[in-house]
């Protein structure tokens, strides 16, 4: 699980345009900047995986802070689930979702629980967040 904010993506962006032999200018990543604060929401990138190419189906993504349960504003990538290299075998199948959240919503100051739940709640995996150590 990782938490996508514009100095992870500004780096990542950077480092893929020197790949191609590409440049990444301080402009590009100011607007980038701009544009992501415009987006007004928080997003979790998270590596799944499953036995069956349709296992995305049904899944939710919440984040809980104390009583609290926010609901994702969207979850995407659960139409591109794509083959292991251990397939036919388990795992066989994987897929990388992004669960956006509204930043209005969120209390910076307090800890959070990132919760991926497929199945049923029997079926979970929970993630603790630190807002403290996000830049």
């Amino acid at each position: 699980m990782s938490v996508s904010t514009p100095y992870i993506d500004i780096a990542s962006l950077s480092y893929f345009a020197v790949e191609k032999f590409d440049t990444y200018t301080f402009k590009e990543a100011k607007s980038y900047a701009d544009l992501y604060r415009k987006h007004y929401s928080l997003t979790f990138k998270l590596n799944v995986y499953g036995n069956s190419s349709t296992f995305t189906n049904g899944l939710n993504i919440v984040l809980k802070q104390g009583n609290k349960i926010l609901q994702p504003i969207e979850i995407y990538g659960q139409d591109s689930v794509d083959v292991t290299r251990n397939w036919p075998n388990s795992p066989a199948y994987r897929a990388t979702l992004f669960a956006d959240f509204d930043l209005s919503k969120v209390d910076f100051s307090k800890r959070a629980e990132l919760v991926y739940l497929y199945g049923s709640k029997k079926n979970s995996v929970s993630y603790k967040v630190e807002f403290s150590k996000l830049k």
